[in-house]
């Protein structure tokens, strides 16, 4: 063989990583730490091993192996590379020559004899080629942190410096068996480590009793671990189900016909005046055709028009889709067509769209729907039956739908009762914040009127900025808000010291993860006690699984904030690759179960089959592999650790990096595309990498895309390359990529007037840029700005000048030039309007 090539055949395709490091690592120093610890296993497991392997070589091999398998179990992948100090095979002596890495795959479905034979014939290569091993090798291939292995018996610490292990295993097995860690904390998680290192001895003793077990079915946990398992999700109750959610919603309408049912600025039903309205909807669509069961499209913006659909569909058997105006077309005809939707409920001012629709289009406010009866609708259905469908982002480009039985939403609204309305007062103020198309309006919607609430409907610019919502919450004396951390933050930054809420009770946080920075910030601005939930669970499961409470006495003795523990009839369990439990302390992927499971991808088998998995874990009949990583924590908690793929929560929204690379790729100009969620000026945002084709540019890519994605998908920032940066084992290398950046040009343009001026520093202030970055002819878009960003900068322009701006405004006006010559026109009329006025007054009283 020849040598000069040996070691690029046997590391081809080989990634190597950082191990166990999606636990957050401790703080970095410059002088390199390194922590030990040391475990002992039981005497009768050393016995164990000498039984099956009597010689120091038979033992070095079977600790090698069990290594292997135990550092593919815990990260959920295939490979794993260990290095260890490299002895002649041959010789008694042992000699040490230097460090070799060995490659152990694909272990799962062998058992222990297997891999040994595997393993035997690997290393008598490996070593045979050690002169081969040369610095180059380890600099191209091998250039990360490392996992270092070697028994004390035959081997000793001679890994050379430049090749240095960042965490070591180091076994001893004469009159006792040992295993101790050297971990450089700068790298690793030190507690995390030696959390798996105890697991080390649990697999080696049921790998050893259980020889002939395909090593995938070897677990971590002992059989007193796994029923301490089974107390952390509760017991099922029995539950029932016999009314569909239309028929809750009547029951607490004869409870309290005249209580307010929801207000939306001006406007307000009482659950009466709402529930007839409904029922003339449900009549009207029966006799336009709707079937049971049939999806009907809901194209409506936030709106009491809207709840009275979402309920009108349910009454007549129907099941919504919900839809935004501000969907791109492309979305929208997608979505209905996928659905196969016959209706499309909406109202006259958005007809003016051109939907490649060919079904019935239906005005919610036609004076037809007035004539209908007012009374509720007979109705035997079960609860089983689809309530609504809401497409969320999906990984291949296209949207996927989500369909979710009343059932589900009932368990959901039980749950909370349970857990977080029991100890309030029987009629609340509920603020909506979330619009209907997404999942968090679900627990906003039927967890008010469910329970016979208010519901208080937050405008676009309402919930956007932060002293608008404040003044939404005192306006409306607002009891209990769901929301998401963005939210919060918003919220946040706007209160000042010792502020006191008069009637906020409690904050129902969601959506994504939960700094703790920011609670704390908010206890410390406020006064008073306030109840905050910190909930987690995807639209799969019907928006919320878990629940975790929090007092400004808990966030005191805490460095995170925990997802907490299932809510009742939902089981939520941390498992391997394979459905086993990982135990207390590892991370796994989160897999749920329970009534709230939704039934699955809309005309999407295989997906559906892959993600909700039948007899995943004994004893379950259906469960979801959310694709999140969590652990449990000794009391019985959850924590949150990141995802398995692409796919990420921003501003509260779910997205899939796919979707947005595919839109951007369907772009003329683009060759290549990567798109990454990167932190800049503390602030998170989408950034997309890409490659041109010869002779093109990125001209006009944000209207191109306006028309394909909703605005939170579309990037803040482009930055064009070369080449995307590759791994050696060519795979695309994230980690290199560049930060985005903004430069001046030579086009670049100084404010010309005040008014310019006073927006710059606007602007400067909101985007967090320096002024001298901000060109007056730059779009605001191009900047990095988003529709957070947007709604601030007109609450400054209403603030500093006296002019009111909409959101849609803002946008065509993107640029400091523009948005000054619109406030400057607003002016002029406002002083010629007043000095008419004035010139009328004196002639009437000449």
């Amino acid at each position: 063989m020849n040598t000069n090539n040996y070691w690029e055949k046997r590391l081809k395709g080989f990634e190597l990583e950082a191990y166990f490091n999606e636990e957050n690592k401790e703080e970095f120093s410059e002088a390199i730490t390194y922590k030990e610890d040391k475990i002992f296993a039981a005497e009768e497991l050393l016995k164990l091993l000498d039984d099956i392997a009597p010689s120091d070589k038979a033992k070095y091999m079977v600790l090698l192996s069990v290594l292997g398998v135990l550092i593919q179990k815990i990260t959920s992948k295939n490979e794993a590379l260990i290095c260890t100090p490299f002895f002649s095979l041959k010789e008694e002596s042992m000699v040490f020559k230097k460090t070799i890495p060995v490659r152990i795959s694909n272990t799962n479905k062998l058992t222990l004899k297997d891999l040994l034979i595997q393993l035997t014939s690997c290393l008598k290569a490996d070593f045979e080629n050690e002169n081969s091993l040369t610095d180059d090798v380890w600099n191209k291939k091998l250039n990360a942190t490392k996992i270092g292995m070697y028994l004390k018996q035959i081997q000793v610490d001679n890994f050379s410096q430049s090749n240095y292990p960042d965490l070591q295993f180091i076994f001893s097995a004469d009159n006792k068996l040992s295993l101790e860690i050297k971990c450089n904390s700068d790298y690793y998680n030190f507690n995390y480590i030696r959390e798996i290192a105890k697991r080390y001895f649990i697999l080696l003793k049921t790998i050893l009793v259980e020889k002939d077990k395909q090593l995938k079915d070897c677990l971590l946990t002992t059989e007193e671990e796994l029923q301490e398992l089974k107390l952390f999700n509760e017991q099922p109750e029995e539950q029932t189900y016999t009314k569909k959610l239309n028929k809750l919603f009547e029951e607490q309408v004869s409870k309290s016909p005249e209580a307010l049912a929801i207000k939306y600025k001006e406007s307000e039903l009482t659950y009466e005046e709402l529930n007839v309205k409904a029922n003339q909807l449900a009549n009207y669509l029966l006799k336009q055709g709707l079937r049971t069961n049939e999806m009907v499209g809901v194209y409506l913006d936030r709106s009491i028009e809207t709840m009275i659909g979402l309920l009108g569909i349910l009454k007549a058997g129907g099941t919504y889709l919900p839809m935004s105006p501000q969907f791109p077309k492309e979305r929208v005809d997608y979505i209905l067509q996928k659905a196969g939707v016959k209706i499309l409920l909406t109202h006259q001012e958005l007809l003016k769209t051109s939907f490649s629709f060919r079904g019935k289009v239906l005005d919610i406010n036609t004076p037809e729907i007035t004539k209908e009866s007012l009374n509720n609708i007979d109705s035997n259905a079960s609860v089983e039956e689809i309530a609504y469908c809401i497409f969320t982002s999906g990984s291949t480009g296209t949207p996927k739908g989500v369909m979710v039985s009343h059932k589900s939403v009932i368990n959901l609204v039980n749950g909370l009762k349970e857990k977080v309305y029991h100890n309030l007062t029987n009629h609340l103020r509920v603020a909506m914040l979330a619009s209907h198309v997404f999942d968090a309006s679900i627990q906003q919607i039927f967890g008010a009127l469910l329970q016979g609430h208010s519901l208080y409907i937050a405008s676009q610019e309402e919930c956007s900025a932060g002293n608008n919502l404040l003044n939404f919450y005192e306006k409306n004396k607002i009891q209990l808000s769901d929301g998401t951390p963005t939210h919060f933050r918003l919220l946040v930054r706007e209160l000042e010291e010792g502020y006191q809420f008069k009637d906020f009770k409690v904050w129902i946080l969601a959506g994504e993860e939960l700094p703790k920075k920011v609670i704390a910030h908010f206890f410390k601005k406020v006064n008073g006690e306030m109840q905050i939930f910190n909930m987690y669970g995807p639209t799969e499961t019907c928006v919320d699984s878990t629940y975790y409470p929090l007092t400004k006495k808990d966030i005191e003795k805490q460095s995170f904030i925990p997802i907490g523990k299932p809510l009742p009839n939902e089981r939520v369990y941390v498992t391997d690759t394979y459905g086993n439990l990982m135990p207390i302390g590892i991370i796994g992927e989160l897999i749920i179960a329970g009534d709230g499971v939704a039934h699955g991808y809309l005309k999407e088998e295989k997906l559906t089959g892959e993600k909700f998995r039948k007899n995943w874990i004994r004893g379950e009949e259906k469960v979801y592999k959310t694709g999140d990583l969590g652990m449990w924590l000794p009391n019985g908690n959850l924590k949150f650790v990141g995802r398995k793929d692409n796919q990420i929560k921003l501003r509260g929204y779910r997205i899939e990096f796919g979707d947005i690379e595919n839109s951007i790729l369907s772009f003329h100009a683009v060759k290549e595309v990567v798109v990454d969620l990167r932190e800049y000026k503390n602030e998170p945002c989408l950034v997309a990498y890409y490659v041109l084709k010869e002779n093109n540019n990125m001209r006009n890519i944000r209207d191109f895309l306006s028309n394909k994605l909703p605005e939170y998908m579309i990037p803040s920032y482009y930055v064009e390359l070369k080449e995307l940066p590759l791994t050696t084992s060519g795979k695309l290398n994230k980690k290199i990529l560049p930060d985005p950046e903004i430069n001046v040009t030579e086009e670049h343009k100084l404010p010309e007037n005040k008014t310019e001026e006073k927006l710059l520093t606007i602007w400067s202030e909101i985007l967090s840029l320096e002024k001298e970055k901000i060109s007056t002819d730059a779009s605001f878009l191009t900047l990095g700005g988003h529709s957070l960003m947007a709604i601030q900068i007109a609450n400054n322009i209403k603030k500093n000048f006296e002019v009111p701006i909409t959101l849609v405004e803002i946008f065509q006006q993107a640029t400091i030039q523009q948005q000054a010559k619109f406030i400057e026109a607003k002016q002029w009329l406002k002083e010629s309007s007043s000095t008419m006025s004035e010139e009328s007054k004196l002639e009437i009283d000449i």
